[in-house]
């Protein structure tokens, strides 16, 4: 989170530069300042091969405190479909260093409350307390070679409100919660029957 370890804007730094070309003057870039975490929250989940959760959005409280910021869209009430991209919203962490940055990324996700709909914020919160994943050792295989570790099978419970929102959503995917995890579920949870194919 390049802003937050440098404190320059870079979105704000191109568009200078692409307004301004070479007389824009860009800054000179100092020492990183601390350590900073992103995750992004979706309605989706981990355990049915990240598949679309829709529903509406029950009650929604964001985490607030020092060094948490939190960039969103949504409010309570709104309805959460399959026509856009599922991001909920995302959650950015600041602090001295990476042991306290997962410590506040932990507690913000442990004080994000989202209600209505699946999310990956349990997979989130499971991958914040994994030794590897605090000290900094992934690689872009890690997921995938411990997917079940952090996706564990829903509940019977989470089952049945995911497919009663998938129904009210009228996505057509409620065959998809009949497989298991890591198992491509027919038909797809990104189909459509009202569009005549994937969205």
């Amino acid at each position: 989170v390049t802003e937050q370890v440098t404190g320059l804007d870079l979105v704000h730094l191109q568009l200078g530069l692409a307004i301004e070309g070479d007389a824009f003057e860009l800054p000179v870039v100092g020492e990183p300042r601390g350590h900073a975490i992103e995750v992004r929250l979706y309605a989706e989940d981990p355990a049915q091969g990240f598949a679309p959760t829709p529903g509406t959005v029950e009650f929604l409280r964001w985490p607030t405190g020092t060094g948490i910021r939190v960039e969103s869209g949504i409010e309570q009430g709104q309805t959460i479909g399959t026509q856009f991209d599922s991001m909920l919203g995302k959650l950015v962490v600041h602090a001295p260093n990476r042991e306290i940055a997962v410590s506040r990324m932990r507690f913000a996700l442990e004080e994000t409350v989202i209600q209505g709909m699946g999310s990956n914020q349990r997979y989130l919160w499971t991958l914040s307390r994994d030794p590897e994943v605090i000290a900094g050792r992934m690689h872009t295989g890690y997921l995938g070679s411990r997917y079940a570790d952090f996706a564990p099978a829903p509940s019977q419970e989470e089952l049945e409100r995911i497919s009663a929102a998938r129904a009210a959503a009228g996505t057509g995917a409620a065959g998809a919660l009949s497989a298991g995890a890591g198992q491509k579920a027919q038909p797809s949870p990104w189909y459509s029957p009202s569009s005549g194919g994937a969205l």
